[in-house]
């Protein structure tokens, strides 16, 4: 539920979400769903947003808190790092955001967009008396304590009366509070492909790069850090009301890693690649690229090569 005019005279938003999702292992050797084996999500958030007279009123402020209470019995997923258990996720989130990007929202020819968050749980580790060295990982993690800050800005300049440059840069962290507990196994970053995830069970963020598979410059287990760097220029075919299109050519870098020890802003997995986007009120933001990577996937070495991805509803 989101009510953007909360009161009905200022632009205040106030949204609530409740959800429940359960999911049942499948027996691929018998045909039959076990639901002994099972995970279950339960999940609730409460947000307001509001927009800022100042520095000028291009700026947001958002902020939320919610809680997922993630219920496994003998469920064993990649990501998680025990397969019985429970964990409990309550955290609040704040953003920062500015954006004059226009005056078309489909086709902007100036301005920006800017936004900074962070995510922040409680520090129980610090709180209480245990020694987490000691502890099963399912005792480490029955509160899920981490702290995630991220910046994205893009900008929009117009070349020539048609053709638009967009450059992009953006960095996530994910922390911790706590030297003997670790980073969270929940929350990681995974980078790689057209961005598009419907694995979303683990609080994971996907961070697009063309010219990659998806998600797989991240280790199995998802990055605590990651950057990415942009140049696309842009050309409208058409930009009627009833259907938007253009085309685009890109430059992409980015890379996801493995703590600060692991962390190098110069080792860039490179893509480049050429696209087209169509916008038609009634379906939304559909697009098509062909992105080569330049660069082989970690572990491997032969370069990425050549792949196509397809794009619904989101712009890199």
């Amino acid at each position: 539920f989101t009510e953007p005019w909360l009161g009905g005279k200022k632009p205040q938003s106030f949204s609530f979400s409740i959800y429940n999702s359960k999911q049942f292992r499948y027996d691929y050797t018998t045909n039959k769903v076990d639901k002994d084996q099972r995970l279950n999500i339960i999940g609730a958030s409460i947000g307001l947003g509001k927009r800022l007279q100042w520095p000028d009123n291009w700026f947001t402020l958002s902020q939320s808190i919610s809680y997922q209470l993630y219920d496994l019995k003998d469920y064993p997923i990649s990501t998680f790092s025990f397969s019985s258990g429970s964990s409990n996720n309550l955290s609040y989130s704040i953003t920062l955001g500015r954006s004059s990007a226009g005056p078309n929202p489909v086709f902007p020819k100036s301005g920006s967009d800017f936004s900074i968050g962070a995510k922040l749980t409680l520090p129980y580790s610090l709180l209480n008396n245990k020694d987490y060295t000691s502890l099963e990982d399912k005792e480490k993690y029955k509160w899920l304590e981490y702290y995630k800050v991220s910046f994205k800005g893009k900008w929009y300049t117009a070349l020539t009366k048609d053709l638009v440059v967009m450059t992009n840069a953006e960095f996530g962290i994910l922390g911790s509070y706590n030297n003997k507990l670790g980073d969270s196994p929940f929350e990681r970053f995974f980078v790689g492909g057209d961005g598009m995830s419907s694995f979303q069970l683990d609080g994971r963020e996907t961070v697009a790069l063309r010219g990659y598979e998806n998600g797989r410059l991240s280790s199995i287990d998802g990055g605590t850090i990651y950057n990415k760097f942009q140049l696309e220029l842009r050309y409208p075919i058409t930009l009627k009301p009833s259907a938007s299109i253009y085309v685009l050519g890109f430059l992409e870098g980015g890379n996801s890693y493995d703590g600060f020890d692991n962390f190098n802003p110069f080792t860039l997995k490179r893509s480049a690649g050429l696209g087209l986007r169509i916008f038609m009120p009634a379906f939304g933001m559909l697009g098509i690229d062909f992105a080569h990577g330049y660069d082989p996937l970690p572990g491997e070495s032969v370069k990425s090569g050549w792949q196509t991805h397809f794009i619904i509803g989101q712009q890199f």
